[in-house]
């Protein structure tokens, strides 16, 4: 396989397996590949044997939780704060009185490899793909967070790794396994909205204090429990600072996630980018409410613009973040709708809408759990699964439905059936979503996309961030 289908920039997939997946002898450790769904499961009573990275604390416990209610072994917390990570261990200790504990990923695999058939990684986004890609170098499936990656180059590599190795992987977008938002795929599929040209969709993120503020000056003491090294990982050193980057507030800052776009994008952009199959924008631009040099905007616009494909028309799609929504006369059907429905004379925290030559649907909530039809001529709209448009009669089921989102990737491990939100499909999502955040670095210039090798065209300085250079040592 070629280095152009992992694409790194600058950073080649030798450099990159080298620094992410050999650390602490990851490589080395089991000696084999593993098919997926066909190797012998460590757990005994046919569960999986799970490693939870991240699993300490906020999404990553309730990461970890799942997969207990699912009835599968967790057999290690790893978290760079032990202390979060021994409390969350011992919580589960008389389920589970073997558990293991870890500060280090690295060191996880090195020791316990032969023992664990999976992981989930839960981390702040920087992390994401060194410690999956590890995971998947020792033939591990994957059960990774939303944004699956922190740059473009990395979305391509972690494509490219999971085909290679057979393993099964899911993103945790989890509003892919709603029967409604599989349902609104199958329906616009269908045609039954039309030509779809334009999408309006927004988030009131970022809900955390740190973003669209200057970079904090000076240093505090590192506590105890925290491996401040460990939670830098590849990305530059900086001093730690209390209640700045660990355990939340991390998302705004450039070196370590994506702002409001990549936090909520993989949630509120999942529904309509399959159902459209929009693949890689032609062009982005970003307007921004500010412009730090170390954190993305407090609030803003950016305007993507996707070609036709597949038959499909051009779409602009406006995403809109930090309290900016749509006006009343972009989206009229909704703002009736929620005069009428909801009783509110304004649009809910997040939304988007589908606008199409015969019809609009409205999506009221983060996950595609709620979709809204109306047709033109018709007075309102109607839950999907009441419209008589959408009757399985006139839009048979063509997607394969499941009960729980953790749930198909768990069983998806021991049978080998394909997951929803699988890398292929994730991975692709997330560097469409990407191009957006490279857009916030350039605020008000409009980039020129070569979606297929992974460039901007007009703007030199975009591709000195489509990959990075991890810190020495990663």
């Amino acid at each position: 396989m070629s280095s152009r289908s992992y694409f790194f920039g600058p950073v080649s997939r030798r450099s990159f397996l080298r620094t992410s997946a050999l650390a602490a002898g990851a490589l080395t450790i089991g000696g084999r590949t593993l098919a997926a769904g066909t190797a012998k499961l460590k757990g005994a009573g046919n569960k999986l044997n799970i490693a939870c990275i991240g699993g300490g604390g906020g999404k990553g416990s309730g990461d970890c939780d799942e997969f207990v209610k699912l009835g599968e072994n967790i057999v290690a917390i790893v978290d760079v704060d032990l202390e979060r990570a021994n409390k969350k261990a011992a919580s589960l200790k008389e389920k589970f009185p073997d558990i293991k504990v870890y500060s280090d990923y690295r060191k996880c695999l090195e020791e316990m490899g032969e023992k664990i058939d999976a992981c989930t990684v839960s981390t702040p986004d920087h992390m994401h793909a060194p410690i999956s890609m590890a995971a998947m170098s020792m033939g591990k499936h994957v059960y990774t967070q939303k944004p699956l990656t922190w740059c473009v180059g990395e979305s391509r590599a972690m494509k490219a790794m999971a085909k290679e190795k057979g393993v099964i992987t899911q993103m945790g977008n989890q509003g892919s396994g709603h029967d409604s938002l599989r349902r609104g795929v199958e329906i616009v599929q269908a045609g039954i909205i039309g030509e779809v040209k334009e999408i309006q969709a927004w988030t009131n993120r970022p809900v955390w204090p740190t973003q669209g503020k200057p970079r904090a000056e000076g240093e505090d003491p590192i506590p105890e429990s925290l491996k401040w090294d460990l939670w830098l990982g590849v990305a530059p050193a900086r001093p730690y600072k209390a209640k700045i980057y660990h355990s939340f507030n991390w998302r705004g800052f450039k070196d370590f996630g994506g702002g409001a776009l990549a936090d909520m994008a993989c949630h509120l952009w999942n529904f309509y980018f399959r159902a459209l199959k929009l693949g890689y924008p032609s062009s982005c631009m970003a307007e921004n409410s500010d412009n730090f040099e170390d954190t993305f905007p407090a609030n803003g616009k950016v305007t993507f613009e996707f070609p036709a494909r597949e038959g499909l028309p051009p779409v602009k799609l406006v995403w809109r973040e930090g309290g900016q929504k749509p006006n009343d006369d972009e989206v009229p059907d909704v703002k009736k709708f929620q005069l009428e429905r909801a009783k509110e004379n304004k649009l809910p925290n997040n939304g988007v809408v589908l606008i199409g030559s015969k019809g609009v649907i409205y999506q009221r909530d983060d996950y595609g759990g709620e979709l809204f039809l109306k047709l033109k001529g018709e007075e309102n709209l109607v839950s999907i699964s009441k419209h008589e448009a959408c009757s399985e009669k006139i839009i048979p089921i063509t997607i394969p439905r499941t009960k729980n989102h953790y749930g198909e990737w768990s069983e998806a491990c021991k049978t080998g059936a394909e997951t929803y939100s699988r890398f292929e499909i994730a991975g692709f999502l997330t560097e469409t979503i990407l191009v957006g955040t490279l857009a916030q670095r350039f605020d008000k210039q409009k980039i020129e996309w070569d979606g297929p090798n992974a460039k901007c065209l007009n703007i030199a300085a975009v591709n000195d961030h489509v990959s990075r250079k991890y810190r020495t040592g990663w």
